[in-house]
C-alpha cells in the first residue's frame, strides 16, 4: 500500500496499464531512489511490487508487458543492520520492567522478546507460534503471521523447519505459559507486528536499550551464533535452499539438532556470564 501511495501512483497514476513502457516503470525506481533516497532493499521491494503487478495485468489481458529489465541504480545505499550487544542481551534478560499509560509495568510480552532473540526466529514466525507446534524439546515452525495480521505458510519453503531449543528458551516458553495458559498462541492470539515492535520500542526506551527492529533480534541471533559451521546456522534459521525435509530428519535421527541447541545455550550462557562480571566490576568500582 505505502509503495503505490508514495511512489508509484504519483509517478504513472493517470496512465492507462496498456500504454505503460519499461521507461515509465523505470522512472518509478529513480524518483523513489533520488526523492526519497530509499535503501537497496527497499528499492527492489518496490520493484518487486511492480512487477507482480505487471504480472497481474498480463494474466487479466490487460498488457503484454513485461518489466524484466527494470535496473536498481548501483549507488543505493545498502541499509545497515543493528543487533543487541551484549550489554543490551544483559538487560534484556534480567529486566522485565516496561511503561505504560506512564506507569511502569512488568512486560506481558518481555519472553516473546527473548525467545526472538534465542531462537532467530522472524517476527512472524515468533506471533504465529502455536502451543500444538511446541514439543517436549523442539518445535516446528509452520506458519507466520504477516503485517496484515495473515496467517501464511511462511517467507518461503525452507521457512518450515523443526529445531531443538535451549534450555533458555525452553524457559522463555515454560514462563509465557504460565502468563497466557488458554491462548492457543504462544504469545497472544491477536497480537500483531505493528503491536509487537510498539511495545519492544517502549522496553528499549525504558530500559536504556538502543532500538533495533523485532527483525534484527534475528540479526542478532545469527551474529552470535557465527562461530558455528554455516550448514548448521543456515539450518536453524531457515536459509538452506538445498536442505529438504528428508534431510532435516535426518540430521534430527542422528541428534544433531539437539547437539546444536546445546552450543547455542552454552554460547549465550557465556556472553551473559561476561556481563554479569563487566558490571558487577563497575559496581565495585563506584564503590571505591
Amino acid at each position: 500500500i505505502a509503495y503505490g501511495r508514495n511512489w508509484i501512483l504519483p509517478e504513472i497514476g493517470k496512465k492507462r496499464v496498456s500504454k505503460l513502457t519499461v521507461g515509465d516503470l523505470d522512472s518509478v525506481i529513480i524518483n523513489a531512489f533520488e526523492k526519497g533516497d530509499l535503501s537497496k532493499k527497499t528499492l527492489e521491494g518496490l520493484r518487486g511490487t511492480v512487477q507482480n503487478f505487471l504480472k497481474w495485468c498480463r494474466r487479466n489481458k490487460y498488457t503484454d508487458l513485461y518489466p524484466e529489465d527494470i535496473e536498481i541504480p548501483k549507488t543505493a545505499r545498502v541499509g545497515e543492520k543493528k543487533i543487541l550487544q551484549p550489554d543490551h542481551l544483559g538487560i534484556l534478560f534480567t529486566s522485565s520492567r516496561t511503561t505504560l499509560y506512564n506507569k511502569e509495568i512488568e512486560d506481558e510480552l518481555i519472553h516473546a522478546y527473548r525467545f526472538a532473540v534465542l531462537t532467530g526466529c522472524r517476527p512472524g514466525e515468533v506471533l504465529g507460534l502455536k502451543w500444538a507446534d511446541v514439543a517436549k524439546d523442539h518445535i516446528y515452525l509452520k506458519r507466520s503471521i504477516n503485517v496484515q495480521g495473515n496467517e501464511t505458510s511462511g517467507k518461503n519453503d525452507n521457512a518450515r523447519r523443526r529445531f531443538y531449543l535451549s534450555p533458555m528458551a525452553k524457559e522463555e516458553l515454560r514462563q509465557q505459559a504460565q502468563i497466557a495458559p488458554d491462548s492457543e498462541r504462544v504469545f497472544g492470539d491477536y497480537l500483531q507486528e505493528q503491536h509487537l515492535r510498539k511495545r519492544w520500542y517502549v522496553y528499549c526506551d525504558h530500559n536504556n536499550i538502543p532500538r533495533v527492529t523485532p527483525y534484527e533480534m534475528r540479526h542478532t541471533f545469527v551474529s552470535i551464533i557465527k562461530g558455528l559451521p554455516e550448514a548448521e546456522i543456515k539450518m536453524l534459521v531457515g536459509h538452506s535452499r538445498s536442505m529438504d525435509t528428508a534431510g532435516v530428519y535426518s540430521h534430527e535421527v542422528n541428534g544433531d539438532l539437539k547437539k546444536i541447541s546445546n552450543k547455542i545455550e552454552y554460547i549465550f550462557k557465556d556472553i551473559l556470564k561476561s556481563d554479569e562480571k563487566n558490571a558487577s566490576k563497575e559496581e565495585s568500582l563506584k564503590a571505591i
